[in-house]
């Protein structure tokens, strides 16, 4: 089973890329609970998938996704399709692509995170306005 094996891979350090690697470190540097690759059902083209972020963060109910391949069109179309469906599906994905690195990745990750509750906060207070 993949889940298995990714766990196996977690319990001795290892990530898919250095990127998610990267990632790890931070969120484990901020004290922010993960969960690497947990499975979540989502719903691709009218039919129902299990698939693996890379990142789920229970606390803020959120995943983070590593799109870490750069200038391959085949990678880049699966990617947007990804992103697609995971907003379809109402699910809080933070896309991280190789050239947050080259940038304050670590404060971009934390004003998203951030931004996402923001947005929460305002849909919960339209919900129950008098």
């Amino acid at each position: 089973m993949i889940y298995e094996s990714n766990l196996e891979n977690l319990a001795k350090g290892r990530y898919s890329s250095q990127g998610e690697k990267r990632i790890a470190d931070f969120l484990t540097n901020r004290g922010i609970d993960f969960r690497y690759e947990k499975p979540v059902l989502v719903s691709d083209s009218g039919k129902p998938k299990i698939w693996y972020p890379d990142f789920f963060l229970p606390e803020f109910a959120l995943h983070l996704e590593y799109f870490g391949i750069n200038g391959n069109s085949d990678y880049n179309k699966r990617s947007r399709h990804k992103e697609s469906v995971y907003k379809t599906n109402g699910l809080d994905v933070i896309s991280i692509y190789p050239g947050h690195f080259e940038e304050d990745w670590q404060g971009c990750i934390a004003e998203d995170i951030k931004d996402v509750l923001d947005r929460r906060v305002t849909r919960y207070r339209e919900m129950f306005r008098e």
